[in-house]
C-alpha cells in the first residue's frame, strides 16, 4: 500500500524540466527522477540519497575499467547505469530508466531474494543489505589482484567500547566497525541529544579478568570518522516492530545560507564529535579535526506503520540545489523546507564531511 504522491510540479513545466543551479548551472530535473516499478519507493529514495553524494559516485565511476572487467560486479554496474541515467548528457538512458531499475532489483535478489517480488520492503534495511552487497563484490575485486577501493569505506569508521570494572575500576575495550549508526530518538526530540544517547555511560554485565567482578561501565565513542556518516531514526517498535512513531526530531539548525561551504557559513551540520575520555585516549581516538559534517540527503517514510506508507527523498545536489524526489517526479525545494517539513518523517539522514581550511598566519614584517 502506497500513499498518493506528495504534490510536486507539473511533468513537463518550466519548474519540472530546468532549474538554475547556485552558481547557474542549468539542471534538468527530469533526468534525476527515477521509477517506480511496482512499490519500489524504498529502492528510489534510498539511491537517490547514496548517489547524490560526489565521492561515491565517483569512486564507483573512476574504477570502472577495474571492475567492469569482472562479471561479478553487478551492483556496481547497475548502480553506475543509474548515476548516469541523470547526468545531463543522458538521452539514451532515458527510455530504458525502468529497465534499469530492474537490473537493480535483479542484482539486489542475489543477495536477499525478497528483492524479486514487488512488496514494499524497507529502506534502511535495503542500504544495509546493498553496502554488504558492494563489499562482497570489492572483495571478489582484491582476490583477482586488483588495486580495487571500495566506495563503501566512505561510510566506515570505528566505535571503541571502554568497559571499566564497578569493583576495581580496571579497564578493557574494544573496537567494532560500522557503515551507520542506529539512532533512538532522545526525549529532548534533538538528533544531537538522540547522538548523545547512544554514547552515554550504561551499566553491564561482564566479568573482570582482574577480580572477577560482575559488572563494569560502559562508554562507546568515535574511534574514527567517516567521509560520509549515515544515521538511522528508530522510528518502528511496538509489537512486531510494525508501530511508526512520529515525534518530530529536529537537526542542528543551518548557520548559514550557502550549500558550498566554507570558514565563514556552514550549512545545517554536525560539529565534530567531542574526543572520549582518558581510557579511551589511550586507544588513540580520533582527534581535533578541523570542519563539519553537511547534511546532503534525507530518506523519508511517510504513512502510520513500517508495513504501509510511502518513500521519498530530499538530496542537496551538485548545483547547490535542495530537490524533494518522489519517484518520477522531482520538485524544488530548499534547505529550511527539508528542516521543516521532514521532522516527523526523516528516517534516514546522509551527511558529508566538510573539511574548512585554517587560514595562513598573517606575515610579521
Amino acid at each position: 500500500m502506497t500513499l498518493p504522491r506528495a504534490n510536486s510540479a507539473t511533468r513537463g513545466s518550466e519548474e519540472t524540466q530546468g532549474a538554475r543551479g547556485e552558481w547557474g548551472e542549468l539542471v534538468n530535473m527530469e533526468l534525476l527522477g527515477l521509477p517506480n516499478i511496482g512499490n519500489t519507493c524504498f529502492l528510489n529514495a534510498t539511491l537517490q540519497c547514496l548517489l547524490v553524494l560526489p565521492s561515491f559516485s565517483k569512486e564507483i565511476l573512476h574504477q570502472e575499467q577495474l571492475w567492469s572487467s569482472s562479471p561479478f560486479s553487478n551492483l556496481l554496474r547497475c548502480l553506475s547505469d543509474v548515476h548516469r541515467s541523470g547526468l545531463p548528457d543522458s538521452v539514451a538512458y532515458q527510455a530504458s530508466k525502468a529497465d534499469l531499475m530492474w537490473k537493480v532489483k535483479y542484482s539486489l535478489s542475489g543477495y536477499d531474494l525478497k528483492y524479486l517480488g514487488d512488496t514494499q520492503q524497507d529502506a534502511h534495511e535495503l542500504l544495509v543489505n546493498m553496502l554488504c552487497q558492494l563489499k562482497e563484490e570489492g572483495m571478489i575485486l582484491k582476490t583477482l589482484g586488483m588495486n580495487y577501493t571500495c566506495p563503501v569505506s566512505q561510510l566506515e569508521f570505528q566505535l571503541v567500547s571502554v568497559r571499566k570494572c564497578t569493583s576495581c575500576g580496571r579497564e578493557s575495550s574494544t573496537r567494532e566497525d560500522y557503515n551507520h549508526l542506529s539512532l533512538d530518538i532522545s526525549p529532548e526530540r534533538t538528533l544531537l541529544n538522540s547522538l548523545a544517547l547512544t554514547f552515554k555511560s550504561e551499566q553491564v554485565e561482564f566479568t573482570c579478568e582482574g577480580c572477577k567482578g560482575l559488572h563494569a561501565s560502559k562508554v562507546e565513542q568515535f574511534h574514527t570518522l567517516p567521509l560520509v556518516l549515515v544515521l538511522h531514526l528508530k522510528r518502528f517498535g511496538g509489537p512486531g516492530g510494525l508501530e511508526k512513531l512520529e515525534a518530530p526530531l529536529l537537526p542542528p539548525a543551518s548557520r548559514g545560507p550557502s550549500p558550498r561551504p566554507s570558514p565563514a557559513k556552514s550549512p545545517a551540520h554536525l560539529e565534530r564529535p567531542k574526543t572520549a575520555p582518558s581510557a579511551v585516549q589511550k586507544q588513540k581516538p580520533v582527534q581535533s579535526v578541523n570542519g563539519y559534517y553537511q547534511l546532503t540527503g534525507v530518506v523519508s517514510h511517510l504513512g502510520g506503520s513500517a508495513n504501509s506508507g510511502h518513500y521519498i527523498s530530499d538530496i542537496l545536489h551538485a548545483s547547490g540545489n535542495w530537490f524533494c524526489c518522489n519517484d518520477s517526479q522531482v520538485s524544488m525545494s530548499n534547505e529550511a523546507t527539508v528542516l521543516r517539513t521532514r521532522a516527523r518523517s526523516a528516517y534516514m539522514l546522509f551527511y558529508m564531511f566538510r573539511a574548512i581550511e585554517r587560514e595562513a598566519p598573517a606575515h610579521r614584517a
